[in-house]
């Protein structure tokens, strides 16, 4: 209900009600965390005297936009807190987000570039497997030009599988490799064995951009 930064919460939320995410509240916007949907008011009386000196910390990495689909809250997009990278800065400058979950724009340039057949249908780069996948999205003056993902299963040692897409009006601009080095990073930041990495896409794009892309897969 408060707190020292009660302040901050509210402006965060002041902040994403623009655009798309505009709703009308049927409540008081209250920041909380959910013990139980189901107490009764006993129980939720005795949780309240339990817990009403309980203080912890909690950090958070990422903002995850959910939405409801039959019953069912799954993530919709999400961004990592903190500012992109930028690539080329004072010329074509390319800035690069991280997350878990490609977006509606990421989404929409999978779909261009299958339809275009030059890469081939990737339905696993349009949806990677939730927290065990990194998905980058590249943007130039706010429009989505790229994306590369890395996903793999939770199996100790399992594979890692790589997607790099450009879109066709940017492409010969060294996003692809931009985009392929800082995944690398990233991989390794989270201490995925990168040496078992397999491409999908064409095999020049790998063999020229990423040697840690051992196999390749069309």
């Amino acid at each position: 209900m408060g707190g020292p930064d009660r302040e901050l919460l509210d402006r965060l939320h002041e902040a994403v009600q623009a655009g798309p995410l505009v709703r009308p509240l049927r409540f008081e916007w209250v920041p909380h965390v959910t013990i139980s949907t189901e107490a009764t008011p006993d129980v939720g009386a005795a949780a309240l005297r339990a817990l009403g000196c309980y203080r912890g910390v909690a950090r958070f990495d990422r903002v995850v936009l959910m939405e409801e689909v039959e019953r069912r809250w799954l993530p919709l997009v999400d961004a990592q807190l903190g500012p992109p990278a930028v690539v080329g800065r004072g010329g074509l400058e390319l800035e690069i987000t991280e997350g878990r979950v490609p977006g509606p724009e990421a989404i929409a340039l999978v779909r261009a570039c299958a339809d275009e057949g030059a890469f081939g249908e990737w339905p696993a780069l349009a949806s990677p497997p939730g927290t065990n996948s990194i998905v980058l999205t590249a943007r130039r003056e706010g429009a989505v030009v790229g994306l590369a993902a890395a996903w793999s299963s939770v199996s100790p040692g399992a594979a890692i599988h790589v997607g790099v897409l450009v879109a066709a009006n940017v492409r010969g601009q060294g996003i692809g490799r931009s985009l392929l080095a800082r995944l690398e990073d990233a991989a390794r930041r989270k201490g995925w064995t990168v040496t078992s990495a397999y491409g999908h896409g064409p095999p020049e794009f790998f063999s020229s951009s990423g040697a840690w892309v051992r196999g390749l897969l069309g």
